[in-house]
């Protein structure tokens, strides 16, 4: 790459983390009104669109020096309804790398060395805890380069023989093992084989769709043990950037879920294997494929596991009360009142089921899909403040990417593959609206901890909190969950919800879903798992089961499963998109001790 020509006496106004560019009104009143400066501080003001920046030049470097030390990150703008901070920096040409994981035995001079044939080193300091954080002042153990960078460097590097991550703007993503570019994905040669494997798979399942002669072909006539993928689901970083959310306002209480009984759910099909075929055997539902026009399922099909017509019977007084009571106990977290709210069904907005077949095998979603996110498969819209703890996920750009819960007033849990190799800065979270272009409260993020044993390649640990910059304000529509403290047994009732895709590939979807599934033992989703080749359900795992058309899907990562008033899972990966497969959740309650240790709720 090459490298940037500093300017003379000049700072610029980093409008990356701004959901819309400011108008040139609002750069001349910030640099006029706020930072106070007039035309005898500066000569030129110049609007960068493609660095997505402001540069202002000073008459002189101690001005610029000045402005930035006093300024920088103090004052907000707001756009589109969302406040951002306005981060200042010197216009020295040069970029902030940072080296995440290296141990302090290592000296600066050493990392200097190493990254000389990646640039020209102008300083290096070790970041520090802000004062947000009670150790305020103390090294974080990231270092921090000031580089003039001449090409760009690989994502993981080894100095010293430590391997570490390194991060910076604009970096090219590559991925750990094979050094390429936009993995996880195609071109590491470790997914090669799980590529054709997925080949395989859409042929057959392509060939079952297009057969009408046939219209009872069975998922187990399609697929044998050599040929599904899983996928975790998360949206695409290149999906179109939504508009950004107004303001909501405040209040503190802590929410529980009381769940509707439903009388007519369907039983759990159990699974037989005959030599590398997996038949399933199905109550109350014959299995049929769609073809590529997405016909519907049928019109005895059933969405979110509630029959059309037919209403969820809503809990009694005695349910109600043993959940407050449950609630009541519960530790620090529970600082203030204690309401309960009540997932009511919704047949008349039962969607028709329809599904198509996945293209994808990509980590994160096709890079060259920009549509793709959506809703929950086969589910039902939810009514606002029917999930006041579900967040939006959002990146640089505004683009939804993932769920989270909210399960303290500065804390939020996801799934850690959300959170992976991305810093605090490049995250923020919208909460207490359920239409995901409009409304709702935007935290960023001071802190993001992964589970320490998080595995990117097994998905095991994966769950990630995420620390808010400053405290949310509940309300009604703004309210943690408990978390669950027992193992919840199979065959128990749940609900999730989320913005995740319809199908692959399908346009996103602006209102929050929801629908009920059936827990699963985690024997049983081994075995349904394991005759795909798949052995990533691990003991703090939890499963679930519904029909063919009804489950998760990508963005729907990190966002809530609800049982029995309490947060039971966080949605971490499945075969795409709702084939019949279970889905594959982080058990939150395997993770209890390390989530109160960490947050000190």
């Amino acid at each position: 790459m090459a490298s940037v020509r500093p300017r003379e006496n000049t700072f610029k106004v980093d409008l990356t983390n701004f959901p819309k560019r400011p108008t040139f009104e609002d750069i001349h009143k910030f640099v006029y009104e706020t930072l106070g400066l007039t035309v005898d501080h500066v000569v030129r003001l110049q609007m960068n669109h493609a660095q997505n920046c402001v540069h202002i030049k000073c008459r002189d470097l101690q001005t610029a020096q000045d402005v930035v030390q006093m300024h920088n990150e103090k004052h907000e703008i707001e756009v589109n309804k969302t406040k951002v901070k306005v981060r200042l920096v010197m216009d020295d040409g040069g970029v902030e790398v940072k080296i995440h994981d290296l141990s302090e035995n290592i000296r600066n001079e050493e990392i200097v060395a190493f990254l000389k044939q990646y640039g020209d080193v102008i300083t290096i300091k070790d970041q520090i805890w802000s004062e947000n954080y009670p150790l305020k002042g103390i090294p974080t153990g990231v270092r921090v380069v000031k580089m003039m960078l001449r090409r760009h460097i690989k994502s993981f590097v080894t100095i010293q023989g430590e391997q570490t991550l390194v991060t910076y703007r604009n970096q090219v993503h590559t991925c750990k093992h094979c050094t390429n570019p936009s993995h996880p994905g195609s071109t590491c040669v470790e997914n090669k084989k799980l590529l054709g494997q997925k080949a395989d798979l859409n042929d057959r399942l392509k060939r079952a769709a297009q057969s009408n002669n046939n219209p009872s072909t069975s998922f187990a006539s399609v697929v044998n043990k050599s040929t599904a993928t899983l996928m975790p689901h998360f949206v695409s970083l290149n999906e179109l950037a939504s508009p950004a959310p107004a303001s909501v306002a405040t209040n503190n209480t802590v929410s529980t879920c009381s769940l509707p009984s439903v009388s007519d759910q369907p039983e759990i099909p159990t699974a037989t294997t005959d030599g590398n075929d997996m038949q399933m055997k199905t109550t109350g539902m014959e299995e049929q494929w769609i073809d590529s026009a997405q016909q519907n399922i049928g019109e005895a099909s059933t969405s979110g596991g509630i029959t059309a017509g037919e209403s969820a019977k809503q809990p009694s007084a005695g349910d109600q009360s043993t959940h407050q009571a449950a609630t009541a106990g519960h530790d620090k977290a529970t600082t203030s009142s204690v309401s309960v709210f009540k997932i009511p069904s919704n047949p008349s907005n039962t969607p028709n089921l329809t599904m198509e077949i996945s293209d994808s095998d990509s980590y994160e979603s096709s890079q060259d899909n920009e549509t793709l996110s959506g809703r929950i498969v086969g589910g039902l819209q939810a009514g606002g403040g029917q999930f006041p703890f579900q967040a939006s996920l959002r990146n640089l750009r505004n683009v939804h990417t993932c769920g989270a819960v909210i399960i303290g007033d500065r804390w939020l849990l996801t799934a850690a593959h959300c959170t992976i190799g991305r810093q605090a800065y490049e995250l923020r979270a919208v909460l207490g609206s359920i239409d995901r272009t409009n409304g709702g409260e935007s935290y960023n993020f001071a802190q993001i901890i992964e589970h320490p044993d998080f595995n990117q390649v097994t998905l095991e640990n994966d769950i990630a909190l995420l620390r808010t910059a400053y405290k949310i304000e509940m309300n009604s529509m703004v309210q943690p969950i408990r978390i669950s403290e027992t193992f919840t047994s199979a065959a128990e009732i749940g609900t999730i919800c989320g913005w995740g895709a319809t199908s692959y590939g399908s346009m996103t979807s602006v209102m929050l879903q929801y629908m009920e599934v059936r827990t699963l033992n985690n024997e049983e989703c081994r075995l349904r798992h394991s005759l795909l080749n798949r052995s990533k359900v691990h003991d703090s795992s939890i499963c679930t089961y519904s029909r063919i058309g009804q489950g998760t899907c990508m963005g729907d990562s990190g966002s809530a499963l609800i049982v029995n008033g309490a947060l039971e899972g966080l949605v971490s990966w499945g075969v795409p998109c709702a084939a019949g497969m279970p889905d594959v959740y982080t058990r939150v309650a395997s993770h209890r001790a390390w989530i109160l240790r960490t947050t000190g709720l």
